[in-house]
């Protein structure tokens, strides 16, 4: 099964990614994971991306395309507060464009907001999505290991959650 996390920057995309992995690996599947377009790497059971970018290459090969919106103003104000500069014009338009492509892509979009306000619709969706056979223990679960992921206190980014150091910058 090959599942693409594609969206714009600072939505939430790490969490997301990190649900729809721990969900996988709650379900007894063996996942790998990436976080860059090579297709390659789309050799697993279960290999799971996480990318900014568009390819239209890359949205063919996925079986699932995930994505999460978050008001634009609202992502532009994250960047800032994790890099301490505005996010470059140019590289913002590509993003922007990016995304939109990837909303058209996405099975099941998710939003921003219910990160906080209602993971459990997100858990959920995702569960159904990829056909996943969760009961409520599976998805309370799966929460835990999302609420207990914590970024990296060095520069370095993990391997395996893709957080990085400045990745959450509220609570």
């Amino acid at each position: 099964m090959r599942i693409v996390i594609g969206t714009f920057y600072r939505t939430g995309s790490t969490w997301l990614f990190n649900a729809v992995r721990l969900s996988c690996i709650e379900a007894g599947l063996s996942v790998k994971v990436s976080g860059n377009m090579n297709l390659e790497d789309f050799d697993e059971d279960v290999c799971i991306h996480k990318i900014h970018l568009h390819s239209a290459e890359m949205e063919r090969a996925a079986d699932h395309v995930f994505t999460i919106e978050r008001d634009l103003s609202d992502a532009d104000a994250s960047f800032l507060r994790a890099f301490g500069n505005p996010c470059d014009p140019a590289h913002r338009k590509k993003s922007l464009r990016a995304a939109m492509l990837w909303r058209k892509a996405a099975m099941h979009p998710f939003h921003f907001d219910d990160i906080k306000q209602n993971p459990m619709r997100i858990l959920t969706g995702i569960s159904i999505e990829l056909g996943l056979k969760f009961g409520s223990q599976d998805l309370i679960s799966v929460h835990s290991k999302l609420k207990a992921l914590k970024p990296p206190t060095d520069k370095t980014q993990d391997p395996e959650s893709l957080y990085f150091s400045r990745h959450i910058t509220s609570e």
